[in-house]
C-alpha cells in the first residue's frame, strides 16, 4: 500500500484508489506553493520520489489510510522549508524582502571586510635597513615585545618612535640607529596594521616595562600619522614625558597648557604635509616650542621606504 501526500498544512480530500489493485492514494492540498511529492508504502517504506527527497517533519504530519486501515506516514519535508515558503502570498512577500535585504547587507559587509584586509596589506616597505638592524659597536640592537631597542653609549635619555601611516615600522631604522649613536636610546614601535591609530597606548607599554625605567628622561616621537598620535598620547599623559618630537606632522591636541618641549621638523618640498593644518597647530603648542623646516627635503625621507 502507498500514501500520497504533501508537506504543507492542509486538509485531506479523498482516498481511493489509484488504478493499480491494492493501491490507495491520499492528497493532501498545498497551500499557494508547489508541494514536494513522493509516493510511500503504507509500512513506511518509499515506493517512488517525485521532484525532490523528504526531509523530516514532525510525527503529527501522519494520516491514516482507512479502507486498508493501516497507518502511513506523511511525506515529511523540514520545517524550514514551510517556514520560508510556506503561508499566504503576502507573507512570503514580507520574507522574501527580509531576505534581499539581509542578503544585500551581508554583501555590503564582505565589501568592506575586503576593502580593509586590502587596505591594511598595501604598505610601503622598508628598503635596505638590514645593517641598521644589526647591531656594531656603537649601538646594540635588540627586540622587544613589541618593536626594536638601540641602545647606545647614552644612559640618561631614551626616545620612543611612533612609524607614519602603512609604512613598515623597520623602515625608521636607520634614524633610530643614528639617534642612538648619538646619546639617545630609541625603543621603535611596531603598530597593528601599520596604523598608530591602532596602538597609541604602545609608548605606555615600554615605559611599563622594568628594564627601561633607569632614564631620567623620556621624549615621544613620530612620523606623519605616527606624530599626530604621539601628540595625543603626550597630550594625555604629560607629566610622564619631556618632549615631543613632531616629524612632517602636527598635534591637533592642545598641548598648550603643558609643559612638553616641543620640536616640529618638516621638508621644504614635502608634498603631503597640510601646511595649513601645521599653522593651525601652532595655538596648541606650549611654550617651549620650536619648528624647523629642512631644505630640499620630502614626506618621506624620514624614513627608508622608497618613495
Amino acid at each position: 500500500m502507498f500514501a500520497f501526500a504533501s508537506h504543507s498544512k492542509a486538509r485531506r480530500i479523498q482516498c481511493g484508489t489509484a488504478g493499480v489493485r491494492g493501491i490507495h492514494v491520499h492528497g493532501i492540498r498545498a497551500r499557494g506553493v508547489l508541494p514536494w511529492i513522493r509516493l510511500q508504502a503504507c509500512n513506511g517504506t518509499p515506493a517512488v520520489v517525485l521532484d525532490r527527497p523528504a526531509l523530516p517533519v514532525p510525527q503529527s504530519a501522519t494520516d491514516a489510510c482507512a479502507p486498508c486501515r493501516c497507518r502511513s506516514q506523511a511525506f515529511r519535508v523540514g520545517c524550514i522549508w514551510s517556514l520560508c515558503f510556506g503561508g499566504s502570498l503576502e507573507k512570503r512577500q514580507k520574507r522574501h524582502g527580509l531576505f534581499r535585504v539581509l542578503s544585500a547587507f551581508v554583501a555590503v559587509l564582505l565589501v568592506v571586510a575586503a576593502g580593509c584586509v586590502w587596505y591594511v596589506n598595501d604598505y610601503y616597505h622598508a628598503v635596505g635597513v638590514g645593517s641598521a638592524l644589526r647591531s656594531d659597536d656603537a649601538v646594540r640592537v635588540s627586540d622587544f615585545e613589541h618593536g626594536w631597542e638601540f641602545d647606545g653609549p647614552g644612559t640618561e635619555d631614551a626616545l620612543v618612535f611612533y612609524p607614519g601611516a602603512k609604512v613598515e615600522a623597520s623602515a625608521y631604522a636607520p634614524l633610530m640607529h643614528e639617534a642612538a649613536a648619538a646619546g639617545v636610546d630609541c625603543f621603535l614601535v611596531r603598530m597593528p596594521a601599520n596604523l598608530a591609530f591602532f596602538g597609541i597606548d604602545r609608548a605606555e607599554d615600554v615605559r611599563s616595562a622594568n628594564a627601561y625605567g633607569s632614564y631620567r628622561h623620556w621624549y615621544l616621537a613620530g612620523h606623519s600619522l605616527g606624530g599626530a598620535m604621539a601628540a595625543s598620547y603626550a597630550g594625555k599623559h604629560a607629566d610622564a614625558w619631556d618632549g615631543l618630537v613632531l616629524l612632517a606632522s602636527y598635534s591637533t591636541a592642545d598641548l598648550s597648557g603643558t609643559n612638553l618641549r616641543v620640536l616640529s621638523l618638516y621638508g621644504g618640498n614635502d608634498g603631503v604635509l597640510n601646511r595649513a593644518k601645521v599653522r593651525e597647530a601652532r595655538r596648541l603648542m606650549p611654550k617651549s616650542y620650536d619648528e624647523r623646516v629642512i631644505r630640499g627635503g620630502n614626506h618621506a625621507q624620514f624614513g627608508s621606504y622608497g618613495r
